[in-house]
């Protein structure tokens, strides 16, 4: 077969293409498959070292090989107590059971979440100084460890061999119910515009119930943020978001649910009663229809995969790789054994789990119009939150109308998210046949510019305009259309704004030519492909979502 080539100007030397703010727009190749990997609660500094100090002491050598800005002072920014320094150094872990610490927005009490992590000064940016209060005082600031390079070595490869986002923040400012929403959805507000009470312009700030969200239960719903940043308590809603979804629209005069013309697949350990499980929570993939009650079925129901109707193959999406089912779009939805979650049981499996669904799409002899799967997939893999683990670089600063700021500006266009936008920085790791070995996306040189370039700075919005441009055209949008739009995350992410004219979000990690695919290896030989496909059937187990009674999942 002769193997496409991407006819791209290439900026930059091959073997280390790291982009750079003054290069030209190159418009990416265009994917027959999309895949979107979603692991769970970790920054860039906890998966990629947050080495500082002495080598000997702080373990510099685990840090990114490429030089990504990770920082080589550590957190030693004043603490809340005495002016002090909260720790000299960030502390290795040799596996992934451990650390991190509450990933709630604000939650019970003063020293839980996002708002006491980032420590916010008067102009609204995060002081970063705040993650030993969700563990005690020092020596136990669990937030502050990071893994060392070995436990998680395919990521390690993954970000070398293809590319590493440095400037990805997750969009919201909470735990992961609201993440999935973002990442499916691209919001997580309740209700279409034009709402008379203008609901539409709150998020979910919490979770919902663990084992028990999503629209066929009749709880209330989680905590809601406002515009102006407060916290508020549960709404009249049920957990049943009603808002178009990047597979998904309404027709605002009949209200009924069409596709947008391409397959896709939502795969998910466990049903809907699952916070990760973001088409379960909105009623136009639950019940293919503007409302409904009762356990979630319909046609775009039927696009979502759920490992635990079949004990025979536990993660579907390696099954559908190997029988030359993927869809046009693919989420990829962990169990949380594999998840990268602390405190789950496994300290190994969730790298050699991503890094088997790479493999399985780079060697797979299957085609589609013509090329294999490598040759025009484009996969991410991203993180839903931060875990409570430390990260040294603020997110762009969140406007509104509490700290006196006005809720627009570079980053927030038209007041989109205002008072919840935008949360700390995620991994981003990004995998094509067009992707050069050590592609970095933003400035790696010297401290992290701030706010950073919207050219070279993410977040999960960017990816579902990736996708949409990919599939539907420059000029498509989730928006609900009307004169009252909304603008989704889709059309206000963090590079969507960049003052380039059509330019396509995360289009510095496709700028090719096109190349061979380089092999991610486990980080345990025994954990290969076959291994999670029959985990279920071997063990004799059942897919676990999140835990029940963990607040912070």
């Amino acid at each position: 077969m002769t193997k496409p080539m991407f006819k791209a100007v290439v900026l930059f030397a091959l073997f280390v293409a790291v982009v750079a703010q003054a290069q030209n727009y190159v418009k990416p190749p265009h994917f027959n498959h999309v895949v979107i990997i979603v692991q769970e609660n970790r920054t860039p500094d906890n998966l990629f070292g947050a080495g500082a100090g002495p080598q000997a002491t702080c373990g510099s050598e685990h840090q990114f090989e490429p030089g990504v800005d990770i920082d080589n002072g550590g957190p030693n920014l004043a603490s809340k107590n005495n002016g002090g320094p909260y720790i000299t150094c960030t502390q290795p872990v040799g596996n992934l059971l451990t650390g991190g610490g509450s990933h709630n927005h604000q939650g019970p009490g003063p020293n839980a979440g996002w708002v006491a992590d980032c420590d916010a000064d008067s102009s609204g940016r995060c002081r970063m100084d705040g993650f030993c209060l969700d563990s005690g005082d020092w020596p136990n600031c669990i937030g502050y460890e990071y893994v060392t390079r070995s436990t998680v070595q395919p990521y390690f490869d993954i970000a070398t061999n293809y590319g590493f986002a440095n400037y990805m923040f997750q969009t919201h400012q909470g735990p992961s119910f609201e993440a999935h929403q973002f990442l499916f959805g691209g919001t997580s507000g309740p209700v279409f515009p034009g709402d008379p009470n203008n609901y539409y312009q709150d998020f979910v700030a919490e979770n919902a119930s663990f084992y028990d969200s999503g629209c066929p239960v009749t709880n209330q719903g989680p905590k809601w943020i406002d515009p102006g940043g407060n916290e508020l308590g549960s709404k009249v809603f049920s957990e049943c978001y009603d808002h178009n979804t990047l597979v998904t629209y309404q027709d605002p005069s009949t209200g009924l649910v069409h596709d947008r013309g391409v397959s896709w697949t939502y795969y998910t350990p466990d049903d809907v009663g699952i916070i990760w499980n973001a088409p379960g929570a909105n009623p136009q993939t639950c019940y293919s229809a503007k409302t409904g009650n009762g356990p979630c079925g319909g046609a775009e129901w039927g696009h979502v995969s759920v490992a635990k109707t079949d004990y025979r193959k536990s993660v579907p999406i390696l099954n559908d790789i190997a029988a030359c089912n993927l869809s046009a779009i693919s989420w990829a939805i962990p169990d949380e054994i594999w998840s990268d979650h602390p405190g789950f049981r496994d300290n190994s499996s969730g790298p050699s789990y991503v890094a088997d669904i790479v493999d399985a799409i780079g060697n797979s002899t299957c085609t589609d119009n013509g090329q294999t799967y490598w040759q025009d997939t484009a996969i991410f893999i991203t993180w839903d939150d931060w875990g409570g683990f430390y990260d040294h670089v603020p997110p762009p600063v969140t406007y509104t109308a509490k700290n006196g700021l006005p809720c627009s500006d570079a980053f927030a266009p038209n007041g989109w998210g205002c008072g919840y936008v935008y949360g700390f920085r995620v991994p981003l790791l990004v995998v094509s046949a067009y992707t050069q070995p050590h592609t970095i996306s933003g400035p790696i040189s010297g401290p992290p510019t701030y706010p950073p370039d919207p050219c070279w700075t993410h977040d999960f919005g960017s990816i579902l305009k990736f996708t949409e441009n990919n599939f539907l055209g420059p000029n498509a949008a989730i928006a609900q259309p009307g004169p009252t739009q909304y603008t989704y995350a889709d059309q206000n992410s963090l590079d969507a704004v960049c003052q380039k004219k059509q330019v396509v979000p995360l289009w510095d990690f496709f700028l090719g030519p096109y190349r061979n695919f380089t092999p991610i290896l486990p980080t345990d030989p025994s954990y290969d492909a076959n291994y999670f496909m029959n985990y279920y059937q071997a063990n004799n187990a059942t897919p676990i979502g999140p835990e029940d009674g963990d607040p912070d999942d």
